[in-house]
């Protein structure tokens, strides 16, 4: 029982690991060995960025069209009757036998004036409609799907095979990302 404990909770066992560090090449512990430089450390460090997109989403006024009114006289003929009425003078001459008296003998002169009417036309123009041009805003709402991409960063113990996620990021062995919150990077 407490070596199932102690091998999941990731023991090693030594001795098996010292005989595969000398089937490596390794010798033991040498006191005369250098340090390591600086440039020997960096060397065998390598950095894993993990990345979280984010997004902003924002709005732009474009244009999608209008309108233009044009105003412009037009011209429609029309047809209408009108009854014209004429006078005209006339002169007729009568055969007559009869005695002349004073009256007949004295001079005299009378005008008859001849008339007609003729088509008068008066145009009145009238306001039947308007056409107003304006523009009203409506507002919608609109909702964006996008995919936001990231990299996550494990670590796996290549002796045990346990799988440790890096803080800030999150470990893709036996847990979906949905049941999981996200930790802050540090």
């Amino acid at each position: 029982m407490v070596r199932s404990t102690l091998h999941e909770a990731g023991a090693v066992d030594i001795d098996e690991r010292v005989a595969h560090w000398k089937n490596a090449g390794y010798a033991g512990y040498d006191a005369a060995t250098p340090p390591y430089t600086a440039e020997q450390v960096a060397s065998d460090r390598q950095a894993f960025s993990v990345v979280r997109e984010s997004i902003e989403v924002g709005k732009r006024e474009v244009e999608t069209g209008g309108v233009r009114v044009y105003s412009r006289v037009t011209e429609t003929p029309v047809t209408e009757t009108v009854n014209l009425r004429e006078e005209h003078a006339t002169i007729e001459r009568r055969p007559v036998d009869r005695v002349a008296t004073a009256a007949d003998l004295k001079g005299g002169s009378v005008e008859i004036r001849e008339t007609a009417e003729h088509a008068v036309v008066g145009k009145t123009a009238h306001v039947i409609e308007e056409v107003v041009v304006g523009r009203e805003a409506t507002e919608r709402t609109e909702t964006i799907n996008e995919t936001l991409r990231g990299t996550d960063v494990e670590i796996e113990h290549t002796a045990t095979g346990k799988v440790e996620p890096v803080p800030g990021s999150v470990a893709s062995l036996d847990v979906g990302p949905s049941e999981v919150e996200p930790r802050t990077p540090l």
